[in-house]
């Protein structure tokens, strides 16, 4: 087991002048690990940490701490930087999502593509006007739909 601790050692120790490739490497790791969380996290958190870390990082350099210390630091802050960038980027683009409860409704709108059919009816995508229930904020740009019999044509 030493051997293997000794070995990881010295690789990480001879990648420390790259660290520029490692630092996207990690942020980009962060932005990943964003995606395969269970729940979503809170913003501001994820935004602290990631200054947190940027300016520890800044504080080590200053005061000379080591330099695996100060990389380790650096790493750790493209990783939550990553993670934070993610999540920034995921509230940008949100749209409003129809309740997975909502009972079935009468919806007005455009049907802009028709699917073929699956197990239940055919898919639609519906570009909608107004759907009973929810209030206009509330309504989402496009919705998926799947209706019994004949699917309408697009128009």
């Amino acid at each position: 087991m030493a051997r293997l601790i000794d070995s990881l050692g010295d690789d990480a120790r001879s990648q420390a002048d790259r660290w520029p490739l490692w630092s996207s490497v990690c942020f980009g790791a962060g932005c990943g690990c964003y995606f395969i969380l269970k729940e979503e996290p809170a913003t501001w958190p994820l935004a602290a940490a990631g200054l947190t870390l940027l300016g520890l990082w800044l504080v080590g350099r200053a005061r000379g701490l080591p330099r695996a210390a100060t990389l380790s630091l650096l790493m750790l802050a493209c990783f939550s930087g990553g993670l934070a960038v993610a999540k920034l980027r995921a509230e940008a683009v949100a749209a409003p999502i129809v309740p997975a409860d909502l009972a079935p409704t009468q919806i007005e709108g455009w049907v802009m593509d028709v699917d073929s059919p699956g197990q239940n009816g055919a898919r639609i995508v519906v570009a909608p006007v107004r759907v009973r229930g929810l209030t206009p904020e509330a309504t989402p740009e496009r919705l998926r739909v799947t209706v019994k019999g004949a699917p309408p044509p697009p128009g």
